[in-house]
């Protein structure tokens, strides 16, 4: 009877403390739950209300060093500067003491940093390189290689580009250059500035306004580290003056990339990829802006005389040269889809291939010297990045610089042709090197 008593009496306590365990665990549950209301997510994070300024509108803008000066810093601080509610970017460009605010820069940063940065509702202005694996080359540093007697690699000498946006190399080569006055990736010309607005950790991505390719660009974790860190992994923010100074939030809806932008990313990319070998990648992300609906002859143009040129890397000369012939007819302005044309019937094996290689290279030549027709290209091509324009040179070769064993190739082919820059670099003094 007592024993029977007693176990009642355990089992009466047992349940009591079950109930006051589940009692204790649901309060601590609730004060939990309270505490982590008051702090926001730091796994993601948008800063609202940043505007966009593109590329060809900074292009546009008076400001510092104009002529030698990218205009993606421009756009960058422009989007900083509205973001504050200030329109003119000048002062602030040129650190003037009378300025709304003050650079703060920070260097050698790490991911995290710049994150933690973020989480304080600025957005960061950051400097990397024109894509994840290869940067411009500044065109004073092909010169100087030239005029020194240095041996260019195959990389810089003949990639299989149109060279449209120059010569791109890969960071490895970059580093190379210890020579050269000041680093590639820092110069002024060729210097890309983009504006980061946020982070997303579960999709592993920054958020960027990139004035050539559009506003809340998602930029891989792995490829943003790809572009910033061989640049200094650098970000700056603004201080206002005025302490008691609060954002502008921008009513406008953000706008999505234009299918120009989404084409010229493919085009760059591409190109980068191009530059570094990977010319099947290049292909592919050649024909998928080819894809994108809507772009303009322009931006289809050039992707087509990337398709060609990756078609002859590839030995494809039919494609190749069908490829080039619908880049041509899409701006008959351009000497570069003509010239192409010619040279590709030059190497090919087709029947009056000889002949049609010396029309269409002579309809070359007579485009580049004409006013008229490089004043329409440069209205057709894509306007958000810095194309290079038609010379009379060979990749900064004066006319008198021609070797007298290449005046032939130079004559019938043209100046940026294959043949004559083989025969430049079979005629130059091979030694030395980087």
């Amino acid at each position: 009877m007592t024993e029977r008593v007693l176990d009642r009496g355990l089992r009466r306590g047992l349940r009591r403390l079950r109930t006051m365990a589940f009692a204790l665990f649901a309060a601590v549950a609730t004060l939990c739950a309270a505490a982590s209301a008051g702090e926001p997510d730091s796994s993601r994070v948008v800063i609202e209300g940043v505007p966009f300024v593109s590329w060809s509108e900074a292009a546009q803008m008076d400001y510092p060093d104009r002529d030698v000066l990218n205009p993606s810093l421009a756009a960058a601080w422009a989007m900083i500067s509205r973001y504050w509610g200030h329109e003119f970017v000048a002062e602030l460009m040129r650190a003037d003491e009378q300025s709304w605010g003050t650079i703060v820069p920070t260097q050698d940063a790490s991911l995290g940093g710049l994150k933690s940065a973020l989480r304080k509702d600025r957005p960061l202005v950051v400097i990397a390189a024109l894509t994840p694996w290869a940067h411009p080359v500044p065109g004073s540093a092909l010169r100087l290689m030239q005029s020194g007697g240095v041996k260019t690699p195959r990389e810089l000498r003949d990639p299989p580009t149109s060279r449209l946006l120059g010569v791109l190399a890969s960071f490895k080569t970059l580093k190379r250059l210890k020579w050269f006055p000041s680093d590639p990736l820092l110069d002024a010309l060729q210097v890309a500035a983009r504006v980061v607005v946020g982070y997303d950790d579960q999709r592993g991505v920054v958020l960027l306004h990139d004035p050539s390719f559009g506003p809340m660009l998602e930029v891989p974790y792995a490829e943003f580290e790809s572009m910033w860190r061989p640049a200094g992994a650098r970000y700056m923010t603004v201080q206002p003056r005025d302490p008691a100074a609060v954002p502008t939030l921008s009513r406008a809806p953000m706008p999505e990339s234009s299918p120009e932008q989404q084409a010229l990313r493919h085009w760059v990319y591409g190109y980068a990829k191009a530059s570094v070998g990977k010319i099947d990648e290049a292909f592919q992300l050649y024909r998928r802006g080819l894809e994108i609906p809507d772009i303009s002859d322009g931006s289809r143009h050039v992707l087509l005389v990337e398709v060609a040129l990756c078609y002859r890397e590839r030995r494809d000369s039919t494609a190749a040269l069908e490829a080039a012939r619908r880049a041509a007819e899409l701006v008959p302005e351009h000497y570069v889809g003509w010239m192409l044309l010619g040279n590709l019937y030059a190497e090919s094996s087709v029947t009056s291939g000889r002949e049609l290689a010396r029309k269409y290279l002579s309809e070359a030549e007579r485009l580049k010297a004409d006013p008229q027709a490089l004043e329409k290209v440069k209205e057709i091509l894509p306007r958000e990045i810095l194309v290079r324009w038609p010379t009379t040179a060979a990749e900064g070769v004066e006319q008198e610089a021609i070797p007298e064993a290449c005046r032939n190739e130079y004559r019938i082919f043209g100046p940026d042709s294959r043949q004559y820059r083989r025969c430049v670099e079979d005629d130059h003094d091979s030694e030395g090197g980087l």
